[in-house]
Order: structure tokens, then C-alpha cells, then sequence
């Protein structure tokens, strides 16, 4: 079973523009609306791959009605905290020379009283979960949240021998990471800020990677350089190339993860987390048997170091 967490979900309008155009009216070639948030989408498509899923998180009022028709659909088991206000929205515009813009909205603050709820019903359904279990965090945080709350919820896990799956961003990545989740998911501009140092190579994420998970004690550190996504434990580092757009790439990956780290480890995680990264958390559903076969596919090398 996967737990996920949505801490902000949103209403996600993305266009599509020959050129964008600014201060004209601008022709618009296609575009789509929907639900969204890291949670969401990593849940949704562990659910395309036969995984037991329940999504958590906030939501409005009149976005939990939006919020659960969209997880009933996918299959998804749901326990949303209500709190006042409406989804935040983000507008994504995409042109044909591959530029991307977008417009999001901060959204209403959280109070202390829903957070408190959200963790008396995270801690009931971890009470429910066991070994083997995963629960996949990150993306954007709410205000009135404290940074550390990505690792208090990490914590709550470990306490009850649940793996965690952490990609989340800034200083919510850096109390997370710390915290010692089973694997974090993380680009090399992240890894350099967690060691306040400059990285070139290969061997030198490897090395900084091993650094954090000594003093986390955490199991997996997963990188993503320009051409390849790295998979770092104290004692081993594999790499795997990877292409592709970027749209839904962080999502995709880290869905990936969670998927392998409920019955695998070392390569496998690998393997999965590019497969992810490649192909879930896009617009088409992806079937478990051709994803596993992509992800029995890629190359992996290990790194020595």
C-alpha cells in the first residue's frame, strides 16, 4: 500500500500557444483543465499500476467534491482535512519553441487546528499500515505550515517501520532529507545547497550523496543530473540514462520510487524511478505490465567512487 500526501492541491488550466505573445491577444491551440498536486498525480498513477492508494492531504469544501470525484474515478481511497477557502489555481502556457509559463496562485494560509487534524488522521491510517508499506511526501507547501513539517511526518513513519518517499523542494527538502526518509528524490542543484559546495561530477554526487545519508541515516538518495538519474546508498551508486519532457518528471519519478520501494531495492528502485520519470504523471495511463518491461529495459551502471 502507498499513502500520499497533498498538502496544496489545485485546479491546473495548461494551454498551448504557436508563440506567446505578451500584451496581445494571444490564439490559443488547445487546452485542458483539471485537478492536480503531487500527491494526486503520484497516487493516481500508482493506481494505473495495481498499487492500493490513499491519497491525504487539504482541500477546500467545494474543491474535496472535485478532489474525490477525480480519486473515485482513478480508484483511489481518499481522507482530505476540510479548511475554509478555495483551490488555489495554476495556468500553465506552453509555446512551440518549447518555453513554458506559468502563473500560480499562493492560496489560503493553513491554520494550526487542521494541520493538528491531518495528523491525528495520518497517524490512524499509518496505525493500519505495516513493513512493506510506503508513504510518498512532497511538493508545494501551504502557508501557515512550518517547514518542518515534511520531516514530522517522515518521523511519524519510521516510528511505525513505514519507508518513506520524499521530492519536495528548498528548505521543506533539506529538514526532510535530514529526517532519514527511505529514499529522497532530489536534482544535483539540491544535492550542492544540502552540501554547500559546488558538484561536477559523477563521483562527487556520489560521494556528497553519501555524506547526507551518513548523517541521516537514510537508505537512498536518487539524483537527477542533465542525461542521467543517479541511485546512492552508503554502499553502492548506479546511474541510468534518462530523456524525455520534463512536464510531470519529478512526480513521475518519485511515483516510480514508491512503486519499487514497497517489495525492491538498489537497482530496482533505479529502474523504477526512471521508468517513472519517463512515463507516469503524463497525460496517458500507463498498464503495470508495460511500464515494468520499459523499466526492465534501461541500462544501469555502476558508479565506482
Amino acid at each position: 500500500m502507498v499513502l500520499t500526501m497533498t498538502l496544496s492541491p489545485w485546479v491546473e488550466c495548461r494551454v498551448w500557444l504557436p508563440e506567446l505573445q505578451y500584451g496581445k491577444d494571444n490564439l490559443v491551440s488547445k487546452m485542458r483543465e483539471g485537478v492536480s498536486g503531487r500527491g494526486i498525480r503520484m497516487g493516481t498513477a500508482l493506481r494505473e499500476l495495481g498499487d492500493e492508494v490513499l491519497c491525504m492531504g487539504f482541500c477546500s469544501a467545494e474543491g474535496e467534491r472535485i478532489i474525490s470525484q477525480v480519486l473515485a474515478d482513478a480508484g483511489v481511497e481518499r481522507d482530505f482535512i476540510k479548511v475554509p477557502g478555495a483551490l488555489r489555481m495554476r495556468i500553465a502556457i506552453y509555446d512551440e519553441k518549447g518555453a513554458t509559463t506559468r502563473c500560480i496562485q499562493q492560496g489560503t494560509a493553513i491554520e494550526g487546528r487542521a494541520v493538528e487534524q491531518m495528523e491525528v488522521a495520518y497517524a490512524r491510517n499509518l496505525s493500519e499500515m505495516g513493513e512493506g508499506d510506503v508513504v510518498a511526501l512532497g511538493g508545494h507547501v501551504p502557508l501557515g505550515i512550518e517547514p518542518e513539517i515534511y520531516a514530522e511526518l517522515i518521523g511519524m513513519a519510521k516510528d511505525r517501520k513505514v519507508r518513506a518517499v520524499l521530492a519536495a523542494q528548498e528548505e521543506k527538502l533539506e529538514k526532510g532529507v535530514l529526517a532519514g526518509p527511505y529514499a529522497a528524490l532530489l536534482c544535483k542543484e539540491d544535492l550542492e545547497s544540502l552540501v554547500g559546495r559546488a558538484l561536477q561530477s559523477q563521483q562527487e554526487c556520489c560521494q556528497a550523496a553519501r555524506e547526507i545519508l551518513e548523517q541521516s541515516g537514510g537508505a537512498y538518495l536518487c539524483i537527477e543530473m542533465r542525461e542521467k538519474l543517479l541511485l546512492v546508498s552508503p554502499e553502492q551508486a548506479f546511474s541510468a540514462p534518462i530523456s524525455g519532457e520534463r512536464k510531470g518528471m519529478r512526480a513521475g519519478a518519485a511515483a516510480g520510487l514508491a512503486h519499487a520501494a514497497q517489495h525492491g531495492a538498489g537497482e530496482a528502485l533505479l529502474r523504477s524511478a526512471a521508468a517513472g520519470r519517463a512515463l507516469l504523471c503524463k497525460d496517458a495511463p500507463v498498464q503495470r505490465q508495460y511500464f515494468e518491461r520499459c523499466a526492465g529495459e534501461i541500462a544501469i551502471e555502476e558508479i565506482a567512487w
